[in-house]
């Protein structure tokens, strides 16, 4: 689970060039490598935010392009998964930066907690 409510979308743009892609960044991470849609990662970044859905495509374009993600398209969907890559780790301290905080999940979620 993110917290958006501290992200400075404006720090984001101007010190890494796109919010889009800082904040698509934290939400795949949020997912401990989870596989997703296309829409999915759209709509949550986008309803997060506010980036557009075109800009959160963009960002995933490029993180398979550099080997962060692996695609797979299944019909009409197109599915990813996060690769075993050390720049995932520099994301982390990205969003971590400009106010994307990881918080984790309600006990309830969380398998073996009570």
């Amino acid at each position: 689970m993110l917290n958006w409510t501290g992200f400075r979308t404006e720090q984001a743009k101007t010190l890494f060039g796109c919010p889009a892609r800082v904040a698509t960044a934290a939400w795949i991470l949020a997912r401990r490598g989870e596989p997703f849609f296309q829409q999915e990662a759209q709509d949550a970044v986008h309803g997060a935010v506010g980036v557009s859905a075109t800009a959160v495509r963009n960002a995933l374009v490029v993180f398979v392009e550099q080997g962060l993600l692996s695609k797979v398209s299944v019909g009409h969907r197109v599915y990813f998964t996060s690769s075993e890559h050390p720049l995932w780790e520099a994301w982390a301290v990205i969003a971590g930066g400009v106010g994307i905080r990881s918080e984790p999940a309600p006990s309830a979620m969380r398998p073996g907690v009570d």
